[in-house]
């Protein structure tokens, strides 16, 4: 089976850039629910319109709604659906439950629901999961190896969807909360900073070089992967352009290295495999460009190397060196080969790069410096595409059109409009069909409008001859208005009534450490949350809830899950989705802040929720309103800033100033090193179940006592 080639779309014509270089499918988004909320993004209109063209082109088109949604916002998600169903939108891309939940319960015949990425969907249980949840199509994380995507791929029906070109993040997707907490920010709400990207300390510890499958994605393609997808909805249609040709190419079976190159001088942030030991790039996170050589001399106004590349004239080069602590990039205004000013070079030549005022010993530059190309006009202008006429792709309104003729007016009316006009001349015609045969001719001309004419019905008792100019005067004043779109599904949305289970406090403790240390204060708990691979076989049953960790890639976390429950232990608490499908029905569930709910819709199989650390205090209370009980609101806690897969240093502990990085089985975590305290918020929202969580969180026993006491 050939992969299908899934190309980003951050406008319109990004869009039509994609399919100008043979992109089978193109994902986007609107202004709101987007991951990539600062990309340009499309407009209803222009949604209408990129869609009609690409179905026009054999394409399928996907929307991005992909971003966590709060209550206040379930109207407006609600009236993008209907949009997307307007535009017929061949799928939706999600990660909250809740917008799952409303597309099977109103929109289930409309679109196909894909998984996105942010769902950090990493393993077979989590694929079974969405499958059950009636996702067709699963976007799975970035740090998944070959063998992991095989081993999902043959063993699910989903269509499965692989990046294999683009940024990559830090953490796993769906699972930061560093711009949220720390910059007020959500990258779950589309708004992310790139906090990643910045330095930490000396150096750019987290920058992830850029992903680059390259032909590689015959491997997946012989895996089975149903759907290859390139990063890159904030890149321009040039980018879009030259990497959706590249891919292309590859799975025609084409030689694709000048692509390769023309990309790298595009766009390129240092690359890396899916693969790899050494994903991190700490010197530099911007473009670098294609190295064309290394810069054999200088002098205190020039440097010479021999290029392997042809370049010219106002083209733009960088140099990387030990020297400085950035990319010295600039223009090129000056060039010699053989001591002669030229305005190009060939491939081979020993170039003499010339400048002004010392700039080059200013800035240090010395022999072996690598020396990259980074921009070429005549890349920039190989990538040309088509724009269509876009008037030709509005989606039309069927209208009828009803006409008498009654002396010298000419009058006409629509289900929306009404208009007269003064006939140009009053003759009788011994031809009454010639008339209606001229107002089908003029009313068929509707390309530059919405509509359609359907139905022309005409009364002329005095068959007087209506000539096509009359019918198009008629036509221009009487489809001169606006309607709404009539297909919109009218939702009410009913907030859920949930009873709770008791009026009591009920107090939570959650630890990550040995449960044997916190004995001086277990007995204070309604029940505690330990660690999976932790002793807690001194504990009554009935008190230990067993967390079963945000990550499982080898498979020993689910196992350990299946034998404590098989030993009798029926508490779980889940911080994925894969947990949703790990257990027999009769387990009794509660779900981690990372399983996220913020909306009613989300909410699943009465499992009651962990509030999320990144939600605003006005949809809090909304929830705990909402759920009562089974809101569970953590009191002491200190979220991951980072979940990731990526290791950053050959240490499992760094300190980093305000911030710890910590390794536990695989899986890096960056903390801050103060926990945060919600007591006061307690003032303003009686939560009836509270967590104490102690995960990277180091608070003494008479705190917590205190705690408890007077909140």
């Amino acid at each position: 089976m050939k992969c299908k080639l899934l190309s980003p779309a951050g406008d319109i014509n990004s869009g039509y850039a994609a399919i100008e270089y043979g992109a089978d499918e193109i994902y986007l988004g609107l202004k709101r629910f987007s991951a990539r909320g600062l990309a340009h993004n499309f407009t209803p209109d222009e949604l209408d319109i990129f869609t009609n063209f690409a179905k026009s082109k054999g394409k399928r088109v996907f929307l991005t709604l992909n971003t966590l949604v709060r209550q206040k916002d379930l109207k407006e998600v609600i009236e993008v659906l209907n949009i997307a169903k307007d535009a017929k939108v061949d799928g939706i891309i999600v990660q909250d439950f809740g917008i799952v939940n409303i597309i099977n319960q109103y929109f289930k015949d409309d679109f196909e629901i894909h998984a996105s990425t942010q769902m950090a969907i990493h393993n077979l249980d989590g694929a079974k999961a969405a499958e059950k949840l009636g996702i067709k199509r699963i976007v799975l994380a970035r740090e998944l190896s070959f063998d992991e995507i095989e081993h999902i791929v043959k063993n699910t029906t989903l269509e499965t969807e692989v990046f294999i070109h683009g940024a990559m993040c830090y953490s796993y997707s769906g699972l930061c909360m560093f711009s949220a907490l720390k910059n007020n920010l959500s990258g779950n709400m589309g708004l992310c900073t790139y906090s990643c990207r910045e330095a930490f300390g000396d150096k750019l510890h987290f920058s992830m070089k850029d992903l680059w499958v390259g032909e590689d994605i015959l491997k997946l393609q012989k895996i089975g992967v149903t759907s290859l997808k390139i990063e890159g909805r904030r890149k321009n249609p040039l980018y879009v352009g030259a990497v959706t040709d590249y891919y292309r190419k590859i799975l025609d079976g084409k030689d694709a290295h000048k692509e390769s190159d023309d990309l790298k001088v595009i766009f390129s942030r240092g690359n890396r495999p899916l693969e790899t030991d050494k994903p991190i790039d700490k010197e530099h996170s911007g473009h670098k460009g294609l190295l064309i050589g290394k810069i054999l001399s200088t002098t205190k106004d020039s440097f010479t190397f021999k290029t392997v590349r042809g370049f010219g004239k106002y083209d733009g080069l960088k140099i990387e060196s030990d020297n400085l602590l950035e990319l010295f990039g600039f223009p090129v205004k000056e060039i010699k080969v053989n001591g002669k000013k030229v305005n190009n070079v060939e491939k081979g030549d020993f170039v003499e790069v010339c400048f002004k005022d010392g700039e080059i010993k200013s800035k240090k530059i010395k022999k072996d410096d690598r020396v990259y190309l980074a921009s070429d006009s005549k890349v920039k202008s190989s990538f040309s595409y088509e724009i269509p006429k876009e008037s030709n792709f509005v989606s039309k309104i069927a209208i009828d059109v009803e006409i008498e003729v009654d002396d010298d007016l000419l009058i006409g009316k629509t289900e929306y409009s009404k208009a007269e006009i003064e006939l140009s001349k009053i003759e009788p015609t011994k031809n009454p069909s010639i008339v209606y045969d001229n107002a089908r001719k003029s009313f068929d001309k509707t390309k530059e409008t919405s509509y359609v004419v359907r139905d022309i019905k005409i009364k002329n008792k005095g068959n007087i001859y209506v000539s096509v100019s009359d019918f198009n005067a008629l036509r221009n004043e009487l489809l001169n208005f606006e309607i709404a779109p009539t297909t919109h599904k009218e939702i009410e949305i009913e907030p859920l009534k949930i009873e709770a289970s008791s009026d009591k406090v009920n107090w939570i403790l959650k630890i990550d450490e040995e449960p044997s240390k916190y004995k001086g204060i277990i007995q204070m708990f309604n029940e505690v949350v330990v660690d999976i691979d932790t002793d807690f076989s001194f504990m009554d049953k009935d008190k230990v809830r067993i967390m079963i960790p945000t990550i499982s890639r080898d498979g020993k976390a689910e196992k350990k899950a299946k034998d404590y429950y098989n030993q009798g232990y029926r508490k779980f608490m889940i911080d994925n989705i894969y947990g949703l499908s790990l257990l027999p029905k009769d387990a009794d569930l509660k779900a981690y802040y990372n399983l996220y709910c913020l909306n009613q819709f989300a909410y699943f199989d009465s499992i009651p929720f962990t509030i999320s650390p990144e939600d605003s205090e006005e949809n809090i209370a909304e929830l705990v309103e909402i759920f009562k009980d089974k809101a569970i609101l953590p009191v002491i806690y200190n979220p991951p800033l980072f979940i990731s897969g990526n290791k950053a240093f050959e240490e499992d502990y760094k300190d980093l100033g305000e911030y710890e990085y910590i390794t536990k089985k695989d899986v890096y975590y960056v903390v801050e090193k103060q926990y945060k305290n919600r007591t006061e918020q307690l003032k303003k929202i009686d939560a009836k179940t509270r967590m104490i969580d102690l995960t990277f969180a180091k608070v003494d026993f008479k705190t917590i006592k205190d705690i408890m006491k007077n909140s």
